[in-house]
């Protein structure tokens, strides 16, 4: 039998992201964009995400290590206040 890691982020209230391993960078994508993120522009070999005030890069990879997604979400969320608003 082999070990699962499971990561847990609270998005919102009531609300979990819970993934296994690696993340598709899709699956990243829509996550941010479900915190009010958006496309910015291409990088180099990453993409730039903006929520109008903070910027974050995506790694342009098919699957993300998850301690890199976790980190990405976890940034997105710290943007949005103690209220869970921009700003």
């Amino acid at each position: 039998m082999t070990a699962v890691t499971v990561a847990v982020i609270r998005l919102d209230r009531g609300h979990l992201c819970v993934y296994k391993g690696d993340m598709k960078r899709r699956e990243l994508e829509g996550r941010l964009k479900s915190l009010g993120w958006r496309f910015l522009r291409h990088g180099g070999s990453h993409d730039i995400w903006t929520d109008g005030q903070n910027e974050t890069s995506i790694p342009r990879h098919n699957e993300i290590k998850e301690g890199t997604a976790r980190g990405i979400l976890k940034y997105a969320l710290t943007c949005r206040g103690p209220s869970g608003r921009e700003g």
